[in-house]
Order: structure tokens, then C-alpha cells, then sequence
């Protein structure tokens, strides 16, 4: 059974599909290897091969047109090689790598096939492939067919490439369905839309992606063919981007394909382009790379968190029997670690918390169902370590303030220890574990002498005596 969780009925709790799919190979033959890994070494391939190809599709084009072929290719490759984002995230263990080969693939078939009527199935594949990797894919497929369909001289290769598309999505939607009872992924629901926030996450990712102005290249886009059309879909996916609020990581992974299409474009502009259009088109490439200069002074396109220390909670919540369940916002390498079941507080891997009312790490609370749960062990982040005396509040995210004051006030949980995840960037995890549970001193070390609600109201007190700041309430 594809699921996360084992005890629980089945969810999918990841939005790559097929990413998933191939990361069970290397999980099973190398069982022994952490699977990050492998997944860096492919990421990594999947990029150079990416950025080849991109090149490769930016310096035919531009021959064609009559332009400079080498010259376009270079600028294509320079753009795609200097982006930290592409970069981060090619390494980073998610499937945004083989997202972008894919796509750049399915540019490549795409144009073969307007021009020469050749590879409308291999086409099919790719989209059928690229919509069993992201649900974007979905559209993507469905633009590219329907505008093939759409012209009668490229009707029947469209009726070919629709035919592969049809049937690998409708197989997965069917898997889907049987499987989980829903067409689409349990993220679709934990995370719904948020135009406010979409329109940040587009924001930053033209400032510190293309450098702003560099969005500007756009204009160099063929009014016809392949690269016409990839224009829309990249306007297309932005879109969806602004509307659904895009992503929580660093970079701009929901972005990847609209910037590999824009790259292309900026090499085509460089290598067509002539006197004063010829300055424009640098000048968006120039803007391009001061962007990501930027995004690698301010870490825009760097991840800051430090999961890896979770991984030794896990591994001492393993070496304890008596916890079977765990509730936790950032499940990650700790899910990996530990093979049992594990309440996530984001909702991406439990289907009741992703149905909840709310945005994504900001869901109604539901205390009936996490005392339902009853966790043994609950791991809350903190920007601010829990220490005696307490000199602040801790600084707990949006995702974990509502377990904090379920254990706060409700009770039924005691604090035993605070783990320093990252010093120099303040990240802390607190760990409270049920009040019949005892944590082994040898695994988890000595249970800290007071609790956390005695440690606040000797702050409290404090507080009001002057000798600290008036805080806020944990935050």
C-alpha cells in the first residue's frame, strides 16, 4: 500500500506521484543508505541534462530564426547554471529536478513535432509523465493537447499524443480513486488557496529569480510555434501559482518550468535580437544574474531549518517502545526515521487536519481528535530555547501554537527537554511526552526539574516584579 502512515486509512501525502515511485527503487536496493542520496545524485543529473537541453532548444531556435546559435545557447545555460533555486532544489531530494527534464523534454518533442510532424506519442509520454509527476502536469498536458487539437493541420498529431495522456492520467486518477478515495493528492487540501500569499511568493521569485526586470525577456517570445505556446503555459502556471499561494520552501520551486521557459526565451533574444532590442534582451539577462547574486547573499535560495537534527529524535523515539505516535508539524527526515505513526500537525499526511478550515500550517484546531490520538510524544518548534530560569515566552510557530495551549491548558502532557536543532539560526524543538509515559534517561537524557507551566509562571512573576520585559503570550 502507497501510504505514510500504516495504522491509518490510506492518504496520499505527497504530490509526487511518480517521484515517489522511483524513490522506492533505491529505498529498496540500497536499504542501508539514507534515501537523500541517491535522490541528490539524480537531482543533480536531471539538472545538467536539463540545462543541456534547454540550451540545446534555445540555440536551435535562434539558428533558424538566423540568429547566433552558440551565443543563445550559451546565454540559456549561463541563467539556468547560475540559478540557486534550480540548483537547491535539484539537491534538495524533491522531484522539481525530473519535473524540469521532463518538461524541457516535452519542449523539445513539442517542437520537433510542429515542425517536422514527427513524435506526437513520444509527446503524449512526456505530458502523461510530467502530469503523473506534479498535478500542474495535469494542466500542462491538457494545454498542449487541446492546442494541438485546436488547428487542423496539427489535429490528428494531437489525437495521437491526447491518446498516451488519456490513458497514464486516467490510470493514475483511477489508482487514486480506489486507493484513497479522492482524485487528487491529500496536499490539494491541506493546502488551499492563498492569493495573498501567492502573489509574495510570485513577487519574490521574479526579484531574486530573474532579477525582476529580467521578466521582461518575455517579450522576445515567438508569436508562433513551440516556444508561443510554452509562453502560455509558463503564464498559465504563475497564475495558478498567485491563486494557490505557492510554497513554503526557499527558491521558487512551483515556478521552475515558467523560468526554464524564460530562459530559453532570453537566449533566443540575445541570439536574434539586433541593436536596440539586442541591449534589452541583455539587460534582462544581466538583471537574471544580479537576481540571483542576491538570492545568494540573503539566502532566499537556501534552506533554514536544520532537519537533520531532528533525525536523533527520531531515532531515540524508536529506541523507546512505548511511543507509537508522535505529533509534529515538520514530519520530513523525522517520518523516515521513525516507522510509526506520526500525527501531522500540517495535515499533508492526515487527511481530518487537511479537511480542517484554514490555510496551510494555519488549520482550526480540532482537540477532540488530538486527545482521540493521544500521542505519546508531541515536538514543538521554537525560535526561542525553554531554559530555568525563562527569561521569554517561546516563540512558537503558527502550525504548533494550538497543541502548546491544548498541553498548557488542557493538561495531560509534561515538558521534559529542549533539543538545539541549529544555534547559529535559533531552532529549537521542545519535547513534551504524555503524562503516563516515562522517557528513558539513558535515551533522552534527565527530564528537565520543572515543567513548562511552572517555568511561565515563575516568568510571570518575575514579569510583574520588574525584572523582565512584560512578554506577550507563547507566539
Amino acid at each position: 500500500m502507497l501510504t505514510f502512515d500504516g495504522s491509518m486509512p490510506p492518504v496520499e501525502g505527497a504530490s509526487n506521484f511518480l517521484w515517489t515511485v522511483l524513490s522506492g527503487v533505491w529505498i529498496a536496493g540500497l536499504p542501508r543508505v539514507d534515501p537523500i542520496g541517491p535522490a541528490r545524485i539524480l537531482g543533480a543529473l536531471l539538472l545538467l541534462w536539463t540545462v543541456w537541453r534547454a540550451a540545446h532548444l534555445a540555440g536551435a531556435v535562434s539558428e533558424r530564426q538566423g540568429g547566433d546559435g552558440p551565443s543563445a545557447a550559451a546565454v540559456t545555460g549561463l541563467l539556468l547554471g547560475a540559478s540557486g533555486s534550480m540548483a537547491f532544489h535539484a539537491l534538495g531530494g524533491l522531484e522539481t529536478a525530473l519535473w524540469g527534464a521532463l518538461f524541457m523534454e516535452a519542449c523539445a518533442a513539442m517542437d520537433r513535432l510542429l515542425r517536422e510532424g514527427r513524435g506526437a506519442v513520444l509527446l503524449g509520454v512526456l505530458l502523461a509523465l510530467l502530469g503523473a509527476t506534479r498535478p500542474e502536469g495535469v494542466l500542462v498536458a491538457g494545454l498542449v493537447c487541446g492546442a494541438l487539437l485546436l488547428r487542423t493541420e496539427t489535429r490528428a498529431a494531437g489525437i495521437r499524443a491526447a491518446a498516451p495522456v488519456a490513458l497514464g492520467i486516467g490510470a493514475l486518477e483511477i489508482f487514486r480513486l480506489l486507493t484513497y478515495g479522492s482524485l487528487v493528492p491529500n496536499t490539494f487540501f491541506a493546502k488551499p488557496p492563498n492569493p495573498v500569499e501567492g502573489v509574495q511568493y510570485v513577487g519574490r521569485a521574479l526579484l531574486y529569480g530573474c532579477g525582476g526586470i529580467g521578466v521582461l525577456l518575455a517579450a522576445f517570445s515567438p508569436r508562433r510555434g513551440a516556444l508561443a505556446l510554452l509562453g502560455v503555459i509558463a503564464a498559465a502556471l504563475t497564475a495558478g501559482t498567485l491563486w494557490s499561494g505557492g510554497d513554503w520552501m526557499s527558491g521558487a520551486r512551483r515556478l521552475t518550468l515558467p523560468l526554464l521557459w524564460l530562459a530559453v526565451i532570453a537566449g533566443v533574444g540575445v541570439g536574434t535580437a539586433r541593436s536596440g532590442r539586442r541591449v534589452l534582451a541583455l539587460l534582462g539577462v544581466a538583471a537574471w544574474l544580479c537576481g540571483n547574486i542576491a538570492g545568494a547573499v540573503t539566502g532566499w535560495d537556501s534552506m533554514q531549518q536544520a532537519p537533520r537534527r531532528a533525525a536523533l529524535v527520531a531515532r531515540a523515539a524508536m529506541a523507546t517502545p512505548a511511543i507509537t505516535t508522535v505529533a509534529l508539524a515538520d514530519v520530513g527526515v523525522f517520518g523516515w526515521e521513525f516507522d510509526r505513526a506520526v500525527l501531522d500537525l500540517v495535515g499533508l499526511t492526515d487527511s481530518h487536519i487537511a479537511a480542517l478550515r484554514g490555510t496551510h500550517g494555519a488549520k482550526d484546531w480540532d482537540e477532540q481528535y488530538f486527545r482521540a490520538r493521544s500521542p505519546e510524544l508531541v515536538l514543538v518548534r521554537s525560535e526561542t530555547p525553554v531554559q530555568d530560569p525563562l527569561m521569554t515566552q517561546p516563540e512558537v510557530g503558527t502550525t504548533e501554537r494550538p497543541v502548546l495551549f491544548s498541553i498548557l491548558d488542557g493538561g495531560g502532557y509534561r515538558y521534559h527537554s529542549t533539543v538545539d536543532l541549529d544555534r547559529d539560526v535559533g531552532r529549537y524543538l521542545l519535547i513534551f511526552s504524555r503524562d503516563d509515559v516515562t522517557l528513558p534517561v539513558d535515551v533522552w537524557g534527565p527530564r528537565a526539574a520543572k515543567d513548562l507551566r511552572q517555568l511561565l509562571v515563575e516568568l510571570q512573576l518575575r514579569t510583574e516584579r520588574g525584572q523582565v520585559p512584560d512578554p506577550a503570550r507563547p507566539r
